[in-house]
């Protein structure tokens, strides 16, 4: 099977690589995005937890600080690798990485938590992932997805566009022309970074209304809508005049990433 071209992509730019990891951030790192369950870390206790697209790893390894057990699974070995060196440190015994594609995996037991952040947008069939993911979660559990804003997103846009006329095609000539403009090279923190912003090759953007029928589909209650932090968030989920508030401010914000939450139904 060919590589996809975001594997590709994420094989040359892991992300987030986030750089200078202590103990005291690692063990909240996690906090503002399970905040859109209303969970604390605290509230990992116990839990058996699954991160699709675990990225290099630091959200699965905050998550491990608090958790029974966590696995992490992405389809870039170089990811993978990262995610292992980050978690080696802090002796963390209880998290277990894989390489594996979201559409070929076959989990052989249900989770309390299954997160899946800023992945699903990236994939060719946003539905056909959340059904896929959906059905590891255990009756009772929690799911939470993140995924992009076309509201929110326009000045990342924007800022891809102007990279795209300016620099080139590809993602080197693009951070080659955002090198020049800072005038200073970058680290491999700030190359993920920007590699994620200008040169993404798959990117779709989603408004709330969209993926509201997915949780509902799949036999979830939603039970908390928010941005990237926790102060910027939907009310009441049921509310559609809250819900456009919530998009509204993402717009102004210029935040495209959201976070969804729900509740599996015991009945599921």
């Amino acid at each position: 099977m060919p590589r996809d071209i975001v594997q590709s992509f994420y094989e040359k730019y892991p992300y987030p690589h986030v750089q200078r990891f202590g103990k005291e951030r690692m063990e909240a790192y996690a906090k503002p995005l399970l905040a859109a369950a209303g969970m604390h870390m605290r509230d990992m206790r116990g839990k058996k937890i699954l991160d699709v697209g675990c990225g290099t790893g630091e959200i699965a390894c905050s998550m491990a600080m608090h958790a029974l057990d966590v696995k992490g699974i992405d389809f870039s070995t170089n990811s993978i690798a990262h995610a292992q060196k980050i978690a080696r440190p802090f002796g963390l015994k209880n998290i277990h990485f894989e390489k594996a594609d979201l559409f070929e995996f076959s989990p052989n037991q249900k989770y309390d938590i299954v997160t899946c952040f800023g992945v699903l947008h990236h994939t060719p069939n946003f539905p056909n992932g959340f059904r896929r993911i959906a059905e590891w979660v255990a009756p009772g559990g929690i799911l939470l997805i993140g995924f992009y804003h076309p509201w929110g997103g326009w000045e990342q846009r924007l800022q891809k566009t102007i990279a795209r006329w300016m620099g080139g095609e590809s993602p080197e000539k693009r951070l080659e022309w955002v090198e020049k403009r800072q005038g200073m090279r970058m680290n491999h923190h700030s190359q993920s970074f920007w590699a994620d912003r200008i040169a993404h090759p798959r990117e779709n953007y989603f408004r709330v209304s969209e993926i509201q029928p997915l949780f509902t589909k799949n036999g979830f209650q939603i039970i908390g809508i928010q941005s990237h932090k926790p102060e910027w968030k939907v009310e009441r989920p049921e509310n559609p005049w809250d819900i456009l508030r919530f998009e509204i401010e993402l717009f102004l914000r210029r935040k495209r990433f959201v976070i969804m939450a729900g509740t599996k139904k015991e009945s599921s």
